[in-house]
């Protein structure tokens, strides 16, 4: 059996036996953790939960989207998307007009021609991705309007 055995300045745990603390030894966090003064002593199992329950709460509160996260990944996803189209237009368009130019000995002119075809194609797919972003945000400002109003709306007819 191979025993892991930690380096002599690392610092123990109280009350988990081979295991190094981390961070700058034993920390007390408001009186909850371990102490200085008894290095012996084991945490009581009621501050054990209660650390884990705050930390539980703090994953929670970390893992929900905060405002505006959903536009900023829409805003990705856009723009890879566009990378993506731009790419593979002129990469298509190039490997045609290669293909043509190899099989019809009119090197390099075809290939020229159809990476040109590929980037006005590459460039009108943004533009038409650009018109329907656009619409989305509209649309999502418009819906947002709305919901205000009708908000403002019961607020005054409550009154």
């Amino acid at each position: 059996m191979v025993r892991r055995t930690w380096p002599a300045a690392a610092v123990q745990t109280p009350g988990f036996p081979g295991l190094p603390s981390v961070g700058r030894g034993r920390e007390t966090e408001g009186g909850r953790g371990l102490s200085d003064s008894d290095p012996d002593r084991e945490p009581s199992l009621d501050a054990l939960r209660h650390r884990l329950s705050e930390a539980k709460a703090k994953h929670e509160r970390s893992r929900r989207a905060p405002t505006g996260s959903i536009e900023r990944s829409e805003g990705m996803a856009a723009g890879f998307r566009v990378a993506v189209e731009l790419t593979a237009a002129l990469v298509v368009g190039g490997g045609i007009g290669y293909v043509l130019d190899q099989w019809l000995g009119t090197q390099p002119w075809l290939l020229i021609l159809f990476f040109v075809i590929g980037a006005a194609a590459g460039f009108l797919t943004i533009y038409r991705t650009g018109q329907e972003l656009d619409a989305r945000a509209r649309e999502r400002r418009e819906a947002e309007a709305a919901e205000q109003k009708a908000k403002t709306d019961r607020k005054g007819s409550d009154r």
